[in-house]
């Protein structure tokens, strides 16, 4: 028998005559992060209690925020896993592909600075602000919105459009998210510009129109007041489709026509 040969065999005896777990042990680490709360204005919220934090699969962990946002896995066996961050009254925001060695803690959030501040979800409260009317006149479009004694610099809206009268934003043609300013207690934008939408003019086109929280330039206190942003939309996986997970309700359906 060749040496190499007694040497394999050898090997194998030693290796089935020890445990599996004590030579490759299912490791386990601690996974942690932060989540900040905001309101539909995007102003960061004092409380960022109460948000349930679930492992999406076949294996369902959960964990809850404290006041200061933070949330803690103890024990979560080593992988490979998709997040899941709701609070009641808030978007849903998912995580695919988060990895998670195991032994050592896993800190995860979007940036890999040293400030634990870095490491945060954002979580916004869906807009109570009601879209009161909305009219397109050439190529811009104008928002009435109830906003109370609050006048924001801007306002954002997902603006959904078909040729079809009585669609659903699932089924709409094509959408766009536009900024709206401020002006006169009505808020105005540019419609259609560098041909987006493409919008076929002189024939009638329905649209509808979500509020949506805008994820950028939002101040944190904790690390200097330093502007950051979150992340806008996410593709679910399981729902094959891209989520906006700050928009508020569906408005009502208008129409209009852009003039040839």
């Amino acid at each position: 028998m060749r040496s190499s040969t007694v040497i394999i065999i050898l090997f194998y005896f030693i290796i089935t005559s020890c445990s599996k777990e004590s030579i490759i042990p299912d490791l386990e680490g601690n996974l942690v992060g932060y989540v900040y709360t905001f309101n539909e204005f995007a102003e960061v919220q004092e409380d960022h209690s109460g948000v349930v934090v679930t492992t999406i699969g076949q294996n369902r962990y959960t964990a809850i925020t404290d006041k200061r946002g933070r949330y803690e896995f103890r024990k979560l066996p080593a992988g490979i896993y998709a997040l899941s961050f709701e609070k009641a009254g808030y978007g849903t925001m998912k995580y695919w592909g988060v990895r998670h060695l195991g032994g050592t803690a896993t800190v995860f959030g979007f940036t890999f600075s040293s400030s634990e501040y870095s490491r945060a979800v954002f979580l916004y409260r869906f807009p109570k602000t009601k879209i009161l009317d909305l009219s397109v006149a050439n190529d811009s479009l104008y928002a009435v919105f109830d906003l109370g004694d609050r006048q924001p610099y801007w306002m954002n809206l997902i603006v959904y459009f078909s040729d079809q009268p009585g669609f659903s934003a699932d089924n709409a043609q094509q959408r766009v998210t536009r900024a709206l300013l401020s002006e006169n207690g009505m808020y105005k934008c540019v419609l259609v510009r560098n041909g987006a939408p493409a919008i076929e003019k002189g024939k009638q086109t329905y649209f509808k129109a979500s509020i949506y929280t805008s994820t950028g330039g939002i101040n944190i206190p904790e690390m200097g007041n330093r502007s950051i942003s979150g992340i806008s939309t996410y593709l679910d996986l399981y729902l094959k489709k891209t989520i906006y997970p700050s928009a508020g309700d569906v408005s009502s359906e208008y129409s209009f026509i852009l003039p040839e």
